[in-house]
This record gives structure tokens, sequence and C-alpha cells, in this order.
């Protein structure tokens, strides 16, 4: 996996100007110590804002008024929190080194949300869509002249909602995996032994912490709204793991056309899984190769992303070796692929 994108550190601005003395090494000192105490109780302005903003990035509460550029208790708790997790000097004051640090973990967090972002959302297009618009239309609701095109735009939106509405749903612009089941649309799941290897390689972690790649994780590499300080029990992570290796597996079914062995199957549902959806989209070679049955060059290019962070990992290198592998099985008989 490529790293996230390493933005430069933020430009911030103290939030005090100098008092209007004219005297002009006073004004100097007030406007260092302005900048090394960005924000703290009381502060307030734009930088309040990227620093708030980064805080909830991060899963940090500053209060129901959200980012709004106002630095009160709740701010300052969460500044508190955030120093307490990242070995800073615990005082409630964000100094221009700490708020560097702030915000590059938040870049590197936003980019990783990115990555994982549910690919069946309003605008996309796949195989469920086409399973869910045909559903919608034999129970007549309006999906659009086009009928059932596999494109998730807006009338089709239109008619999941109203659908959604009538049988006690809430709306959303996703196609999740609670609509999917109230449809009765049947989808493919791995196996339990590949469940199992991905359990193995993803560990147990009671305690939130930072993922090599950068992402906040718990449990058997669960990512999903975790915050820091956040615990979790060994069924709990299990059931997580459950629920994410579902989505990755509807992810799958929903983008790749091809017909799969329930090896092959397991095998991406795993890598996207660990990676996200990205590699199913602008013109990635890996899908190309996948799309076309080109199982041999999907093996090299799978091999291809061991690193986390800009570095290779052991760990990936051998999960790769696995997956890909996985690819190439024969041992299957013909009557085993499905087309999703």
């Amino acid at each position: 996996m490529a790293a996230p994108k390493q933005e430069n550190s933020p430009v911030l601005t103290p939030l005090e100007d100098s008092p209007n003395t004219g005297d002009a090494t006073l004004a100097k000192t007030n406007k260092l110590a302005a900048q090394e105490a960005l924000a703290k109780l009381g502060s307030h302005g734009k930088t309040v804002v990227t620093i708030q903003k980064d805080l909830k990035t991060l899963n940090y509460s500053v209060g129901p008024c959200g980012a709004d550029g106002k630095f009160g208790p709740a701010t300052q708790n969460a500044a508190l929190k955030f120093e307490t997790d990242h070995a800073q000097k615990v005082d409630g004051v964000i100094e221009k080194p700490e708020a560097a640090k702030l915000h590059q973990l938040a870049e590197k967090a936003r980019a990783q949300a990115a990555l994982r972002t549910p690919i069946i959302r309003y605008g996309t297009s796949g195989e469920i869509v086409k399973q869910v618009q045909s559903f919608l239309q034999n129970n007549d609701y309006d999906i659009g002249k086009k009928g059932p095109d596999g494109k998730f735009g807006g009338e089709t939106l239109a008619a999941l909602n109203q659908w959604r509405v009538e049988h006690g749903l809430p709306e959303s612009k996703d196609i999740n995996l609670e609509s999917l089941k109230a449809m009765g649309i049947e989808l493919r799941a791995i196996t339990a032994d590949m469940t199992k290897k991905v359990s193995d390689w993803e560990g147990y972690y009671p305690k939130a912490k930072l993922c090599p790649g950068g992402e906040l994780t718990i449990g058997r590499g669960h990512t999903k709204n975790v915050k820091w300080g956040q615990t979790t029990t060994p069924q709990e992570a299990d059931a997580f793991l459950k629920e994410d290796l579902d989505e990755a597996a509807l992810m799958v079914q929903n983008r790749v056309t091809r017909k799969l062995t329930q090896k092959q199957f397991d095998a991406l549902t795993s890598f996207t899984f660990n990676l996200g959806p990205a590699w199913m989209y602008n013109g990635s070679r890996l899908f190309a190769a996948i799309e076309k049955g080109d199982f041999e060059k999907a093996n090299e290019i799978m091999k291809q992303y061991k690193k986390a962070d800009g570095r290779t990992l052991k760990g990936l290198v051998d999960r790769r070796i696995v997956e890909a592998g996985m690819l190439l099985d024969k041992s299957e008989p013909e009557e085993m692929l499905t087309k999703n």
C-alpha cells in the first residue's frame, strides 16, 4: 500500500496581536510568546478552528458546538487527551510543534478515511447497484427510464430512500448491508478459514493504537469511528471483524464482474479489508488484470502492496504472498466459479 501523502505542517498564526505600546522590544517578546502558545483556554480565531478540526478528525470531542473557533473547556479537555495519548507536555496548551504533529496525524487519518470510503454510494456503479435497481423496479418503485443500468444516480437514490422510509429504515446516500439484507439480496461471504487467517494477521489490540500506516485501530484491524482511549473485548473485536469483512466482501461483489473461485474471492476480500476499495478504481492495474482473468499478472501486482507509511513490512510481505497465491489456486472444480 502506498503511504498517504504527507502534507506540510500547517501555517498557523498567533491569536493575539502584540499590544500597541510603541515599545518594539516588548511587542516582539509578546509576539514570540504568542507563537509558542498557539492556542489555550480563552483563545479564539482561525487557528483554533484548524486545531479543533484536527482534534475532531482524530475523534477527540471538542464539544457540541464543534469547530467554532473558541478554545473552551471542551477543547481544552480534547487537547489534554491528545497530549496524554501522544507523549506531549500535558497542559492543555497547544504549542507550535504540538500543532504540527496534531495536523500531520489528522492529515494521515483523513487520507486513510478517503481510501476506506464505502464504494456503494451515490454516484458509483456496480453489480450490486444493478440488483438493487431490479428489486426496486420489480416492486413498482420508479428508478428512471434507463432501468437497471448499475449506475447509482438521483432517481435510484430517491426510489431507494422511499423504500427505506416505508420499511422503517433510515435514509442514506449509501447502499448498505442493512438494506440489502432487508431486500433479500444474496451476498457472498468469505470462509471461516479465511476469517481465521485475517484474524491471525491482524492480531488483537484491546486498546486503540496507531497502526503502521498511521490509522487509529482497535481489536482485529477495526478502524471505523475508533477513538483514542477506546477499549474492546475479544468478543467485540470478533464482531467488528465480521462486520468489516462483510463490508469488504460487499465491495468486491459490487465491483468485480469476473467469475471467481471461493479462494479468489476470499483473497480479494482480505486484500480489500486491509487496504480499502481504492485498488478497484482509477485505472488500477490490479483491477484490470482481475477483470481480464489474468491471475498470473494479478498475483505479481498484488505482492507489490507490501508497504505502510513508506516502509516495507514483513507482515505485509507474508500476507501478500498468501493472498496472491490464492489467486492462482486450481484446486476448486469449475462448478465452484460463481458470477458476482
